[in-house]
């Protein structure tokens, strides 16, 4: 499976969901990405939204109007899926460890880049490139 089809199937199936209701209040849709375990080789996708219902809350008055309706705290904090994570969504997570086994690249090509390609990648998968890197 492609981690990318993957992704983009499960979102767009997702956000077709939102019924018909739900979705004349809703003033944005959120793609929250974060790291599963805090390991940047883990990206997830979290998918929610904000509502005008939300932001309007009485409560809510008292924050500076911009930061209700833009800062993510303030939200709804509803997890429509979480894309990629192991325990969520575990053929995306599989999907996303074949997609990361990937060169990490700058414009340049320098050591550091050469170091968080081997860390991102399986043992011995890269070694092609990150020798290329530091030999030239």
């Amino acid at each position: 499976m492609i981690f990318q089809d993957h992704l983009r199937a499960l979102a767009e199936r997702t956000i077709s969901s939102i019924s018909a209701a739900e979705a004349m209040d809703i003033y944005v849709i959120s793609f929250f990405i974060d790291n599963e375990d805090d390991d940047p080789r883990q990206p997830t996708l979290t998918i929610g939204y904000n509502t005008e219902t939300q932001v309007n809350r009485p409560d809510y008055q008292v924050i500076d109007p911009a930061a209700a309706r833009w800062n993510y705290a303030f939200w709804l904090q509803n997890q429509l899926a979480v894309i990629g994570d192991l325990a969520e969504d575990p053929n995306g997570a599989a999907a996303r460890q074949e997609w990361i086994t990937e060169v990490l690249h700058e414009l340049e090509y320098y050591e550091g880049i050469a170091r968080r390609t081997e860390t991102a990648n399986p043992p011995g998968l890269a070694d092609d490139f990150t020798a290329w890197v530091r030999n030239g």
